[in-house]
């Protein structure tokens, strides 16, 4: 699989929310990140490519760089 690193916490490629839903997850969770330096990633994809959703999502933050390094503190919630 390849989903290019994006500027953002909130990526729909599934389609599954409104763009309001996604503002305002996005500013919910761009907020948390500040004062916590924790980063969470939202990400919804139509197909897993045959890998099961732990790897998948693993693969996929691994990826992104979801979290700072050194810290380990990066969550990517995965919606298939």
């Amino acid at each position: 699989f390849d989903l290019t690193t994006p500027d953002r916490f909130v990526n729909d490629y599934a389609e599954l929310l409104t763009y309001e839903q996604e503002l305002k997850l996005e500013r919910k969770v761009s907020r948390y990140e500040s004062p916590n330096t924790i980063q969470i990633a939202v990400v919804t994809v139509k197909s897993l490519d045959g890998l099961n959703p732990a790897l998948y999502s693993y693969l996929l933050a691994e990826q992104w760089g979801v979290g700072y390094k050194g810290k380990d503190n990066g969550i990517l919630i995965l919606i298939k």
